[in-house]
C-alpha cells in the first residue's frame, strides 16, 4: 500500500465521480484533494503542491486542457492522468508533446486502472 504522503489532485466538476475517485484513491493509501474546477485546481498546485493531478477534461471555467497546459507551467514535472469519456477530445485538442507523459483513461474507468495509473505517475515524480 502506498504511502499516505502521497498526495493526488482530483479535478473534477461533477460530485458523484469525484467522491468516488476520492474514495477509491484514499482506500488506496493516498492523500486525496478534491477540486471543482479547473481554476480551484490550478490555485491547489500551487499552493498544495501534489505528487500526481487526475483531471477531467470537460470542467466549467477552465478545461482539462487548459489545466494541464498551466499545470505544465507551474510544475513542469507533475505527473498528470486524465480520466474523459471522450479521449479523442484530448487527442484532438493538444500537440503530441503535451501529451508525453500524460496518462488517459477514459470513462467508466476501472478503480484498479486508477491506482495502478497513480502509483506510476507518483513513481515518475
Amino acid at each position: 500500500m502506498p504511502d499516505n504522503h502521497i498526495h493526488v489532485l482530483v479535478a473534477e466538476d461533477e460530485p458523484l465521480a469525484a467522491e468516488a475517485l476520492a474514495e477509491v484513491l484514499v482506500e488506496g493509501g493516498y492523500r486525496v484533494t478534491v477540486a471543482r474546477d479547473g481554476l480551484q485546481a490550478l490555485a491547489c498546485i500551487a499552493a498544495e503542491r501534489p505528487d500526481v493531478l487526475i483531471a477531467d477534461l470537460r470542467m466549467p471555467g477552465l478545461s482539462g486542457t487548459e489545466l494541464v497546459r498551466g499545470a505544465r507551467l507551474a510544475r513542469a514535472t507533475l505527473p498528470i492522468v486524465i480520466v474523459t469519456g471522450n479521449p479523442e477530445i484530448w487527442n484532438e485538442a493538444t500537440e503530441p508533446e503535451e501529451r508525453e507523459g500524460v496518462t488517459l483513461l477514459e470513462k467508466p474507468v476501472n478503480p484498479y486502472r486508477v491506482l495502478e495509473a497513480v502509483a506510476a505517475a507518483a513513481a515518475t515524480a
